[in-house]
């Protein structure tokens, strides 16, 4: 079976949720408060689902940051913090009167750059699961990681990158049909939207609907989406049950007030 290495940022969640607004008063409702970011909710589901990640990170120089690796480390995942000095970046969600509101706190010194050293031996043989953007990163890890295979959430890298890239998972808004190009070595691209998924090969497309359910949020969904769709693939399962895997583990965040849940253990008893 391969590793799992994930490399992106890590901060607080805070999810303030409400029936209604009410303007110029003081709104009442309930706040829940963990640990996020995109790919360390990825990370923690993947611990959930009795996996042992890799997670490169960045954290910043307070009781926060600590209190994130050793929450991570306690799940099961193995932590390889970058540490810089500034305080950890929060992530605010409102929810109200079927209306979400985003604001973060984060700042460019949480994402990798091409000055960033990390250990690339941890590479080997892995899935490499990232969400960074900055091109000169990447490609310095992918040109140091024969072995490894690259699957990109959030967007499509530019065609120079493509060659290292095995597979992308992103959402509809994210999508860019003109950007895709399968002649690079892309095997697959797979596109959610609220009631399914499209699988794109370069034989075409198949799209995979999803159960239809009333939704409690739908922060951490793509996430878990992506942590059932990783656990398909160590199973070498087809493309088309491990998307059906990753729909059950967006199902099981949608109906959580908050972006991960360890009832996503549940699914290691179905396959």
């Amino acid at each position: 079976m391969k590793n799992i290495l994930l490399i992106g940022t890590s901060m607080i969640d805070q999810v303030f949720s409400s029936n209604e607004i009410l303007p110029n008063q003081c709104n009442k409702g309930k706040i829940t408060i963990g640990h996020g970011g995109s790919i360390h909710n990825v990370s923690y589901n993947l611990a959930c689902l009795d996996l042992s990640p890799i997670f490169i990170t960045k954290l910043g120089q307070d009781a926060l940051a600590q209190e994130i690796q050793d929450s991570l480390s306690l799940q099961g995942v193995e932590v390889h913090p970058l540490f810089i000095d500034k305080t950890t970046p929060i992530f605010q969600s409102i929810h109200a009167s079927n209306t979400q509101f985003f604001l973060s706190s984060i700042t460019p010194d949480f994402l990798f750059h091409d000055d960033d050293e990390v250990d690339l031996s941890l590479f080997r043989d892995s899935y490499v699961i990232t969400d960074q953007r900055d091109e000169k990163f990447l490609f310095k890890c992918m040109i140091n990681s024969f072995s490894a295979e690259w699957i990109i959430s959030g967007f499509i890298p530019k065609k120079s990158l493509l060659e290292y890239v095995t597979g992308i998972v992103l959402n509809e808004d994210e999508f860019d049909s003109e950007a895709v190009d399968f002649s690079t070595g892309l095997k697959w691209i797979i596109v959610t939207r609220h009631d399914g998924a499209t699988l794109l090969t370069n034989n075409g497309k198949v799209f995979i609907p999803c159960d239809n359910i009333d939704t409690i949020n739908t922060l951490g969904a793509g996430d878990a989406f992506l942590s059932g769709l990783i656990y398909g693939l160590l199973r070498n399962l087809t493309l088309i049950d491990c998307i059906g895997i990753a729909h059950r583990a967006s199902a099981i965040i949608l109906l959580t007030p908050s972006a991960t849940n360890p009832d996503l253990k549940d699914l290691t008893h179905l396959y």
